[in-house]
């Protein structure tokens, strides 16, 4: 009996996977984006949490919530190692340093603060543009909603007046509903 509930008090701590195949095996019909993940030095960001967030975004975006939502085959990973860049202050504050955040390397770009996304607009969790990259804050809420989000912006995707869409224009945690248009946007 001893043994059966230090056991189970095992699987309840370190959890168990869904299935046999190891977390980052996809089946063939899951599209990979391997993604350049960057920091400013006035912050910071490992490879492991860098990989945790991208597992939340992965997770957000391939399980069916319910009604009005697909189950999307996307994962989100990490290409490399997370880089640090030390170009301008860490803080985006106008167009001039969007634009030059957007021509630095990178997929996603890790910032102390974002006071300028498309206007002046203050404290900002992310932004990103089509055919860009992802700029994001370091928020300690919702950051693999955020980084969905953020990258659903660079596949075309608009905000969506739903409250309970990926793409609706603010976080929080009911916020995990793709549709099948978004996920096709998302798969490309």
């Amino acid at each position: 009996m001893k043994t059966a509930l230090s056991i189970l008090a095992l699987v309840l701590l370190t959890g168990c996977p869904p299935d046999n195949r190891p977390p980052e095996e996809d089946p063939p019909d899951v599209v990979r984006h391997e993604l350049q993940v960057t920091y400013h030095a006035t912050t910071s960001l490992n490879n492991a949490t860098a990989d945790r967030i991208l597992a939340d975004a992965t997770q957000i975006l391939q399980i069916d919530h319910g009604e009005d939502d697909v189950a999307c085959a996307v994962r989100l990973a990490r290409q490399g190692n997370v880089t640090e860049f030390d170009a301008g202050d860490g803080s985006i504050d106008s167009r001039a340093e969007f634009e030059a955040m957007m021509q630095l390397p990178g997929d996603i770009k890790l910032v102390d603060e974002i006071n300028w996304c498309g206007r002046l607009i203050p404290n900002v969790a992310g932004c990103a543009r089509p055919g860009g990259s992802v700029v994001v804050t370091p928020t300690l809420l919702y950051r693999g909603l955020l980084w969905a989000h953020e990258y659903g912006h660079t596949k075309g995707l608009r905000h969506r007046d739903n409250g309970e869409a990926v793409m609706y224009i603010a976080l929080g945690l009911s916020r995990r509903k793709l549709n099948r248009a978004e996920c096709e946007a998302f798969r490309r």
